[in-house]
C-alpha cells in the first residue's frame, strides 16, 4: 500500500473515532471541517489510486553528476525535491503538450517552474534532452554541448535533479537555494 493511502486510510480512521465518541447531533459543520478538511480529503483521495508516471526522478543521477564534477574539481551537488518536481512537470508537460523546448507554450521557464514547485533560489539553470536512451548517453550528450557542461559543471549550483519522460525527454535542473 503506498503512503498516500495509508495517510488517507489514517485520516479516514481517526474521523470515524471522532464520530462514535461524539454523538451525531453534536457534531456540527466546523468541527467536521478541524477534523477532515476536504482539501485533504480530496488530495488524500488523488494519491490514493496509482496514476502512472509521466515523469520520473533518475536512478544513479547523483552519482553520475557528481562523478562528473569532481572530474573538473567542482564541489558536489544534492538531490532537490522541489527541483524534482519541477523537472518532472517539465518533462511530462512536454511529452502530454507535444514540444521540446526550455520555455513552455505558456511562457513559463525554468525560473518560473522552480518558483511554482517552492524553490525560492538565486542560481538556476536547466539542461533538456530528447532521445537518449539511458543515462550514460544522456550525460554524454550534455559533457559535449558547451552550455549544458556549462550548467553541470557551474560551482553556482548546490542542488539538482533530473527527470525522465515517457520518450525520454530528459529535464536536469540546477539550483543554489536562497542566497
Amino acid at each position: 500500500m503506498s503512503k498516500a493511502a495509508l495517510w488517507c486510510a489514517a485520516v479516514i480512521l481517526q474521523l470515524m473515532t471522532c464520530l462514535r465518541s461524539s454523538p451525531r447531533k453534536t457534531v456540527s459543520h466546523a468541527v467536521w471541517l478541524k477534523v477532515f478538511d476536504m482539501k485533504s480529503l480530496m488530495l488524500a483521495a488523488l494519491l490514493a489510486f496509482p496514476f502512472p508516471a509521466m515523469a520520473d526522478p533518475v536512478q544513479g543521477a547523483a552519482e553520475a553528476l557528481n562523478r562528473y564534477r569532481a572530474a573538473r574539481g567542482v564541489p558536489p551537488v544534492t538531490q532537490s525535491a522541489r527541483l524534482q518536481a519541477a523537472a518532472e512537470h517539465h518533462g511530462a508537460d512536454m511529452v502530454k503538450r507535444g514540444y521540446f523546448a526550455h520555455k513552455s507554450p505558456s511562457g513559463s521557464g525554468p525560473a518560473k517552474r522552480a518558483k511554482r514547485a517552492g524553490y525560492r533560489y538565486c542560481f538556476i539553470a536547466e539542461n533538456i534532452a530528447k532521445g537518449q536512451k539511458t543515462l550514460a548517453q544522456v550525460m554524454d550528450g550534455w559533457a559535449n554541448s558547451p552550455p549544458h557542461a556549462r550548467n553541470m559543471s557551474s560551482e553556482k549550483a548546490t542542488q539538482f535533479a533530473l527527470a525522465r519522460a515517457a520518450d525520454n525527454t530528459w529535464v536536469m535542473m540546477l539550483g543554489r537555494p536562497g542566497c
